[in-house]
């Protein structure tokens, strides 16, 4: 379903294998003009090498659409820590901004 209108929230943040066959590059194209069109707060991370559930340890037992990698699995590890971070610093500059 599109959005309609995300305004400053929702914050999307997505992490994406390159070598994912089940999520195209055309759905990826379509989610970042949506995020766009709404005027979305939003952050697409692709990893190279990386497939499908890319961070399920069990994942590699399933198909060759998915695939658990360690490296994927660890720079994830450190984008999260990173983009909640980087979320809390933004939520305290418009604390700060709004009492200003």
């Amino acid at each position: 379903m599109p959005l309609q209108h995300a305004g400053r929230y929702p914050v999307f943040w997505v992490v994406h294998g390159h070598d994912d066959p089940i999520i195209t590059s055309d759905q990826i194209m379509s989610f970042e003009s949506e995020m766009l069109q709404v005027n979305a707060v939003w952050s697409l991370h692709v990893i190279s090498g990386a497939k499908h559930s890319f961070t399920r340890f069990d994942s590699r037992f399933e198909n060759d659409a998915v695939g658990y990698s360690q490296r994927a699995e660890v720079e994830t590890r450190h984008l999260v820590r990173s983009q909640i971070a980087s979320f809390h610093e933004m939520r305290a500059s418009r604390i700060e901004t709004c009492k200003g």
